[in-house]
């Protein structure tokens, strides 16, 4: 990874989630995550990936999206497999990417609570305790899909 004032970027991302209230992350080329903010995962994503089988399925989606964001060497939003919505940047020099931004991990404010009932329907029955599963659920924040996209044409 390039050289990158690490500190200047910690400020910028808690900047950013100051303004947006949306995790950030940098990973470098081979998707390892370098830095974030806030550092923990938003409370659903921490759940679910303590369980192995729905930690592979979010690795092999995040693994998914950074292939088709290579392909299009552009900012990409897409919906991960638990139905949440997630924004993948390149971070380029002179066309050679360097690493990667992502954020995300929101569902869309314009349909919410139907999003979070579904996703709490889709995570029935895969091993979760049942109310811990609909308490991180209703944790899962909301954001328009304008708000989504102004965030990643900003960064």
């Amino acid at each position: 990874m390039a050289d990158i004032n690490i500190e200047s970027l910690r400020k910028i991302m808690q900047d950013f989630y100051t303004l947006s209230h949306i995790r950030i992350a940098l990973l470098d080329c081979d998707i390892k995550e370098k830095i974030s903010y806030p550092e923990p995962q938003c409370p659903f994503c921490a759940y679910i990936r303590e369980t192995p089988e729905l930690d592979n399925k979010c690795y092999r989606c995040d693994d998914e999206a950074f292939k088709n964001c290579k392909k299009r060497s552009s900012p990409m939003i897409y919906t991960c497999h638990a139905e949440l919505l997630e924004v993948i940047i390149p971070v380029k020099d002179n066309d050679k990417v360097l690493c990667y931004i992502m954020f995300g991990q929101v569902v869309d404010s314009a349909v919410a609570n139907q999003q979070r009932e579904t996703i709490y329907q889709n995570f029935q029955g895969t091993g979760l305790d049942d109310e811990k599963l609909r308490t991180v659920v209703q944790l899962i924040d909301s954001r328009s899909r304008a708000e989504i996209s102004a965030s990643a044409t900003i960064l």
